[in-house]
């Protein structure tokens, strides 16, 4: 997996002409995207995006070099052009929010430039010039990830998973944020084109797969997320100035198995595992107990989504308006309202995270004995939600009824909270075409689903999350290659990783909510995809 080997590793627009990729690196809230004639265009993605439907605000500034492009190339990290008048350009980042560009003699642009003895700088911090080779240092840092993802991948790997590979490390990088305002640690936005903070669903799925090529980083994703956490609560989002978090509402608790995993990729040097336990199991561990005493109602055993209103208690599970929960009453607990619907996944999160905090309690010397009996109840609990006339998980109902056959159905085996016949049933529905092996496999919805759209988000969109979940479960499976394959395939014919992608056609989904482009949580379950998947917790 030669860095060299991989040029548009990223489209920055696709064949229509529309933005699909926006470079970034170090760190950086600039981001590039190729503009018309010579010009670059600069975006700073502090700006707010533009909402219904999300969309990129006009770009703050271009960058112009006086003569057209002949041929224009992405690598992973660097932009170049090949000018009509024959010069070659490129373009990098030398610190967080200062752009370096060789190969030009000037450079026609509203940003604060200085001209340096290799290259012209541009943006903040001008007055620090960076050492020679610069962009050379910055190719051999991505070089060491993608030898690191390349180890994982199986041998013989073909050249669509290398490919795939060095897509799912570049999205991560791209989406890397240094910090600002008052984010004091470094961390991964959902994506440049709809997204200007950190959601907890996503930074915990961040953190888990970039543990396998990035502990440290992976940490500090934590550690941004959890910065704000009140009397146990994560809220949904943490955003760049604290006025704009979302505290209507919190998302699954499934950052201890995050630092499970990166504590397990750090064990190795003792130094960093043990003192980045001991600093965020407290956090997890107030967060498991916030979901224990606020999300459930006096004498249950099994959580629900919560929030101020209907609409944010979906926002609790991460399904935002999807059909699981039509109709489903809300019922006060304290000050929030709760869903009339328990939902299997997030039983199983709970499960997930229990086990996590006993792995890091023993880390820590604190709590073992306490989290082990959770998870043993809530492991328990699981069978609550199991439908013997659908043969899978579903959502419970107060009044008895079960909910709709979705991607859920498949996480409490994920979570080893189900029998080797419910395993065996789950598999065989995620291996039926008529409900989760569409052409492109496991959709959020069931095919066989009332209010199944495949057009539509979580509805029926497919989602790398769910999808790396699913292909856990099948594990052995002799249908699963076959699987994974039609999976593989669908996203390597794309230039850039998609939020959902429709299920019958294999394309983003386009209806109410349309997909946005260079999705990270896309890119981080497709890297579990490929370096071994999401092994099931022990």
């Amino acid at each position: 997996m030669k860095i060299d080997r991989f040029p548009d590793l990223l489209p920055l627009r696709d064949a229509a002409g529309r933005r699909v990729g926006l470079f970034s690196d170090r760190g950086s809230w600039l981001a590039l995207c190729w503009g018309d004639a010579a010009a670059i265009e600069v975006h700073d993605t502090r700006l707010p995006v533009h909402p219904q439907p999300p969309q990129l605000p006009p770009p703050a500034d271009h960058l112009d070099f006086g003569s057209p492009p002949r041929r224009r190339t992405v690598w992973p990290e660097r932009l170049e052009l090949e000018l009509a008048d024959g010069r070659v350009v490129q373009i990098g980042f030398s610190a967080p929010q200062t752009l370096l560009v060789t190969g030009a003699a000037e450079v026609r642009s509203g940003l604060p430039q200085r001209a340096i003895e290799d290259g012209i700088l541009l943006g903040e911090g001008l007055d620090r010039p960076p050492q020679p080779g610069l962009l050379a240092r910055n190719a051999a840092a991505r070089q060491r990830a993608f030898d690191r993802a390349a180890a994982l991948l199986p041998a013989g790997a073909p050249a669509r998973d290398r490919l795939l590979a060095a897509r799912a490390i570049s999205t991560l990088a791209w989406n890397w944020r240094a910090p600002i305002a008052e984010l004091t640690a470094d961390g991964c936005i959902p994506s440049p084109f709809a997204y200007r903070g950190y959601w907890g669903w996503d930074s915990w799925k961040h953190a888990h797969a970039l543990a396998r090529i990035a502990p440290e980083f992976a940490g500090d994703q934590l550690r941004v997320q959890l910065a704000r956490q009140r009397g146990g609560m994560v809220p949904d989002t943490v955003m760049p100035w604290p006025a704009a978090d979302n505290w209507q509402n919190s998302k699954p608790p499934l950052a201890a198995w995050a630092l499970a995993a990166v504590s397990g990729s750090l064990s190795a040097d003792s130094r960093h595992a043990a003192p980045l336990a001991r600093e965020l199991y407290p956090s997890c561990a107030a967060s498991m107990r916030w979901w224990d005493s606020m999300r459930r109602h006096p004498g249950e055993s099994l959580h629900r989504p919560g929030g101020v209103n209907w609409e944010t208690a979906t926002w609790d599970l991460g399904w935002d308006r999807s059909a699981r929960f039509a109709g489903a009453a809300l019922r006060p607990q304290g000050e929030w309202r709760l869903l009339d619907a328990v939902p299997p996944d997030l039983a199983a999160f709970a499960l997930v995270e229990c086990e996590a905090l006993t792995q890091l309690a023993t880390l820590v010397r604190k709590d073992e004995q306490s989290w082990q009996q959770r998870a043993q109840e809530q492991r328990r609990a699981c069978q609550e939600l199991w439908d013997e006339s659908l043969g899978a998980f579903t959502d419970r109902r107060d009044d008895g009824r079960t909910g709709l056959l979705s991607a859920a159905c498949a996480l409490p085996v994920w979570a080893g909270a189900a029998s080797a016949e419910q395993t065996r049933s789950t598999c065989d529905l995620l291996a039926d075409p008529q409900h989760f092996a569409t052409p492109l496999p496991f959709p959020a919805l069931a095919r066989s689903a009332a209010g199944f759209d495949p057009d539509d988000y979580w509805n029926g969109g497919v989602w790398m999350d769910y999808a790396a979940w699913q292909l856990a479960v099948l594990g052995a499976d002799e249908r699963a290659p076959a699987l994974r394959e039609r999976l593989l395939d669908t996203l390597a014919r794309h230039g850039t990783l998609w939020e959902c992608l429709h299920p019958l056609s294999g394309d983003p989904c386009a209806g109410g909510r349309p997909a946005v482009p260079q999705f990270s949580w896309a890119a981080a379950g497709l890297l579990e995809i490929l370096t071994g998947g999401l092994a099931r917790p022990v």
